[in-house]
């Protein structure tokens, strides 16, 4: 990062760099930021491994890292991954973490919030299920319950809009039987027409009843990025 003379920094244009690879304990794709402000001794050197990082401030080319209250979730992924946007072509990673010296693709899916401690606030996912079936979920399912063609779609419910900006990306799932009335996409046969949308229609704190009929929070956490822009991320 580069200083300007009223104390706002603007990137250098520099990867970021990542002490931590997809596969090891300390791994996660949800990263705090750090600042390596350069001085007037820098001149475009790269530093591509967290003891690069070290060396550099012995050597005066950057001051010490700077912790920012901004954090990012940006998965590690293979060089060949793509990315399903919905529509058009998959996408391919185009940005790059340096790591020990290698250069490691990623997805940017964007800031996330964190608390004073750098903690990853936990989100809730809510998958639904009519008494006595099967998830509305079509991944979960492999049926194409809304005959559109794919299996993607879901009635899954998220504590908080993809817009709110206190949605978390790391989302609890917790599983929800409602009642066997409830109208989904599978009987409207669109993916975006369903009696339930929205966690207040669930919890209001308590268990909105008749339509929950039962609900069991889980351990599984998952990585739950919104997108941003339809043929984007």
């Amino acid at each position: 990062m580069m200083r300007s003379a009223n104390g706002t920094l603007t990137p250098t244009g520099h990867n970021p760099i990542v002490g931590a690879l997809a596969g090891e304990a300390t791994y996660s794709p949800f990263w705090s930021v750090f600042a390596l402000v350069v001085t007037d001794s820098y001149h475009g050197e790269l530093i591509t491994s967290t003891t690069a990082i070290d060396e550099a401030v012995r050597d005066g080319l950057v001051e010490a890292p700077l912790a920012q209250p901004v954090a990012f979730d940006r998965p590690m992924v293979a060089t060949d991954a793509q990315l399903d946007v919905g529509t058009g072509q998959p996408i391919r990673p185009t940005s790059f973490f340096y790591y020990e010296h290698k250069t490691v693709p990623y997805f940017d899916f964007g800031e996330m919030p964190v608390d004073e401690q750098v903690n990853v606030p936990i989100d809730t996912r809510y998958v639904l299920a009519r008494q006595g079936e099967e998830p509305l979920s079509e991944p979960l399912r492999g049926v194409d319950m809304d005959r559109d063609g794919d299996i993607v779609d879901t009635n899954d419910i998220y504590a908080h809009a993809a817009a709110d900006p206190d949605r978390s990306p790391l989302c609890r799932t917790v599983n929800v039987v409602v009642e066997a009335s409830i109208s989904s996409i599978d009987t409207s046969g669109d993916e975006t027409v369903a009696d339930l949308r929205n966690a207040s229609q669930l919890f209001d704190p308590a268990p909105i009843t008749p339509t929950v009929v039962a609900f069991t929070s889980t351990d599984d956490l998952r990585n739950c990025p919104q997108q941003r822009k339809a043929g984007g991320m």
